[in-house]
């Protein structure tokens, strides 16, 4: 049987999905033989805000900005006994984060039988990490010692790399404030407080803070999809599958990285279900579940989820917390070429586990890690399958458009808008 005999019932069972965001949540698979060929890229406008615990909107960047003083950087805390508030204190950072993600999807499906499509997902990310940091080194109260081993000091000053910077009028020999790049080698390899080549003040070992790139294939999906029930009005599926840790994962020793995975493979399972009693209109619901498998994971471990510098690392055992998405979508077919469909998403997932040996406070990786989201989807399509029937297209295909704008979230889930571009082809 070749392809125009089959367009007649693929023009039957895809036309009314065609919305681009909307289609994928239709309960109808490819009938016997046909392969489906899509790719829909996704263009946001750039990221700034994130929503708290409270569904409140924040700057990305909130938990980088503060005091800089022992308590981020444990090699000040010797001076805390040395300074009039009891905390040793290099300034202020200043810091500004701004996400631009660029992202695709691309999807081979085939039609084994006329109620089964096996197909795998590839999806691609080009994140990128505007990063914007400096220090305020007004509320400084300790600074570097430029004259460390000098013998020009009192023994009590000579022989510290770090020292109070005294008050205006009274400041002391050698002390000086540290620079945007003095904090940097804190975070990374050290600093060299004379300059004599020797590290003075051990950093923490973190890669420099600056703006990121990133850019590669995320978690690939296998899945499949069987079609059980396809009577009266009422159309249902269900799809199973598996998603494959190959994306990037998050670094630990980098805060400005954005990551491309989560570094989990899990198991994926989700019930399809249309109905068709409105004439021209398709109704669907579906219900995903995201089982995340548990692994091992070297991570640092910081004392409060709010304070994400540290120098505890240890490999934990982690497991995510699984995800439950349930989308609700209308379209309404205006003529045999053209559809538009409305789409609300919502997901949420408990908070994660993180278990280890070494005493260090692990509830810091677990707190704000309980999200949801709730989005909103508009989307216009263009199918030449009925033309193709006709012999007036060459080519059977769906185009279309949506816009996406997630208008709700909670921890540090991201506030984010975008349109995307979608194409399948049926060969």
């Amino acid at each position: 049987m070749n392809n125009r005999t089959l367009l007649p019932v693929l023009a039957g069972t895809v036309l009314l999905a065609g919305v681009t965001v909307v289609h994928a949540d239709s309960a109808e698979v490819l009938p016997k033989g046909i392969f489906q060929l899509g790719s829909t890229v996704y263009f946001y406008d750039d990221i700034k805000k994130r929503y708290d615990p409270d569904g409140d909107k924040e700057d990305l960047a909130v938990d980088y900005n503060g005091a800089l003083d022992s308590s981020v950087f444990p090699a000040l805390a010797a001076l805390d006994p040395s300074v009039p508030s009891g905390t040793a204190n290099i300034g202020d950072s200043v810091v500004d984060f701004e996400f631009e993600y660029t992202t695709a999807e691309f999807e081979l499906f085939y039609g084994v039988t006329d109620k089964l499509s096996l197909g795998i997902k590839v999806p691609y990310f080009d994140a990128k990490n505007k990063v914007s940091a400096t220090v305020d080194s007004s509320t400084a109260n300790v600074g570097k010692n430029t004259l460390y081993l000098s013998g020009l000091q009192p023994p009590q000053l000579d022989k510290s790399p770090v020292i109070p910077l005294g008050v205006p009028g009274a400041e002391v020999p050698g002390a000086e404030v540290m620079s945007d790049e003095d904090v940097q080698n804190l975070l990374g390899n050290g600093v060299d407080v004379n300059g004599d080549g020797t590290v003075d003040i051990n950093g923490l070992k973190y890669d420099r803070f600056e703006s990121s790139d990133n850019s590669g294939i995320g978690d690939i999906e296998l899945k499949g999809k069987y079609k059980y029930y396809d009577q009266g009005d009422w159309r249902l599926a269900a799809e199973g599958g598996v998603r494959l840790s190959t994306g990037e994962e998050d670094d630990p020793d980098n805060l400005t990285d954005l990551a491309l995975g989560t570094g989990h493979d899990a198991i994926l399972a989700k019930l399809y279900n249309d109905y068709r009693g409105i004439d021209k209109v398709l109704l669907s619901a579906t219900l995903e579940y995201t089982y995340f498998l548990e692994t091992d994971k070297n991570l640092r471990i910081p004392r409060d989820v709010n304070e994400p510098i540290t120098d505890n690392k240890e490999n934990v055992d982690r497991d995510l917390g699984d995800i439950l998405e349930v989308n609700l979508s209308g379209v309404y077919q205006f003529t045999p070429e053209w559809s538009a469909g409305l789409k609300y998403e919502f997901w949420q997932k408990p908070k994660n586990d993180i278990d280890g040996d070494e005493g260090f406070n692990y509830k810091s990786l677990e707190d704000e890690t309980d999200k949801s989201s709730h989005s909103a989807i508009v989307g216009l399509s263009y199918s030449t399958i009925q033309r193709y029937r006709n012999n007036t297209a060459k080519v059977p295909l769906i185009a279309g458009i949506a816009y996406r704008d997630r208008c709700d979230g909670k921890n540090n889930v991201n506030v984010s808008k975008y349109i995307s571009a979608h194409l399948s082809l049926f060969l």
